[in-house]
């Protein structure tokens, strides 16, 4: 109701800012104060105009894109949840190369675990909560850097007590510094190329990783993580197969 009001305030404002044409100068001779809670009465026309499109809006959120076998949760240091959005941002950055024909070697994923705000729940899973899970506009991105500057990744990961990983694990130190660091089955190697595939936000320095800014090369694209959870979920669904929760440690805590 408040997003409404103000909404409401902003349309008019504007549409008698475009009537005039001069400059004018109001003063304010008397107010009122509304309160905007359950009490207030709604505008009956208003609600008859948008009542249509939210109905249309609840049978579309509602669908039913796919079936999970547990609850998967976004936690720290790591969390089911995470993990599978770091693989399904994984394998759609692989598909970016691929489909781009670059030579790449070694590759991960990275998702920010703040990034993402609800859990997947057991049993249905609809196109709700698909946008609960990433209400944001967060688009993939593929960042090509040395192993030296992978190093600084790893550690700020550590320092944050943990992201979500894909194809790549770390132990987590007491002083909160990374250790052995794998990558595609591979320790760290400094003077190699990686390709890390993660989200717009994270790669334009987000939550600190501004390391990313000294990258070789960022690959943009227009794809929102949403869309590739949607997608996945569905294709899953598709196949007949039940979301699982991979269960395996990526980040190992020593305290």
């Amino acid at each position: 109701m408040r997003r409404l009001v103000f909404q409401s305030i902003i349309l008019v404002s504007l549409i008698l800012s475009a009537c005039s044409g001069r400059s004018n100068s109001h003063s304010i001779s008397s107010w009122e104060f509304i309160s905007i809670d359950s009490t207030l009465k709604g505008d009956s026309a208003a609600i008859a105009f948008i009542e249509p499109y939210l109905t249309q809006l609840d049978s579309t959120m509602n669908e039913v894109i796919g079936y999970s076998s547990a609850t998967m949760i976004s936690d720290k240091p790591e969390g089911t949840l995470s993990s599978l959005v770091g693989d399904i941002v994984y394998n759609a950055g692989l598909e970016i190369l691929n489909q781009q024909d670059i030579e790449y070697g070694s590759t991960m994923a990275l998702v920010n675990v703040r990034g993402i705000r609800a859990p997947l729940p057991e049993g249905e899973v609809r196109l709700v909560d698909a946008f609960q899970i990433m209400p944001f506009d967060n688009n993939l991105t593929a960042v090509r850097l040395n192993g030296s500057l992978l190093k600084e990744v790893f550690d700020h990961i550590a320092h944050r007590y943990g992201e979500g990983l894909s194809n790549a694990s770390f132990t987590l130190l007491a002083d909160s510094t990374a250790s052995n660091i794998i990558v595609a089955g591979k320790e760290l190697n400094p003077e190699e190329s990686y390709w890390l595939f993660t989200s717009d936000f994270i790669a334009s320095g987000g939550d600190k990783f501004f390391m990313f800014q000294r990258a070789d090369t960022i690959i943009a694209t227009n794809i929102p993580v949403r869309d590739l959870i949607i997608e996945h979920i569905k294709k899953e669904h598709s196949q007949g197969k039940t979301l699982i929760p991979d269960t395996m440690p990526r980040i190992i805590v020593i305290k």
